[in-house]
C-alpha cells in the first residue's frame, strides 16, 4: 500500500486490483469499495481527508 501523509489528509494510490500491491487478505475491507470507486472514476490517487464532505456512494462509520 502506498500512502503519504499530506497537510490535508492521507494520499494513498489506488491500484487498478487490490491483489496489485498486496497479497490476499492483506488489505482491509473498508478500503475495497473505496479503491474501486476511485478506479470507476478514472482516478489513480484517493485523498483521506476528514474534513471532506462524506459521500452517499461509500458507507460512513462514527469516530
Amino acid at each position: 500500500m502506498l500512502a503519504y501523509k499530506t497537510k490535508y489528509g492521507w494520499l494513498m494510490y489506488a491500484p487498478e486490483s487490490s491483489g496489485a500491491l498486496a497479497g490476499e487478505g492483506d488489505w482491509p475491507e473498508e478500503l475495497l469499495p473505496i479503491i474501486k470507486l476511485a478506479r470507476d472514476n478514472g482516478c489513480a490517487y484517493v485523498l483521506f481527508d476528514a474534513d471532506a464532505p462524506e459521500i452517499d456512494q461509500l458507507p460512513t462509520f462514527d469516530r
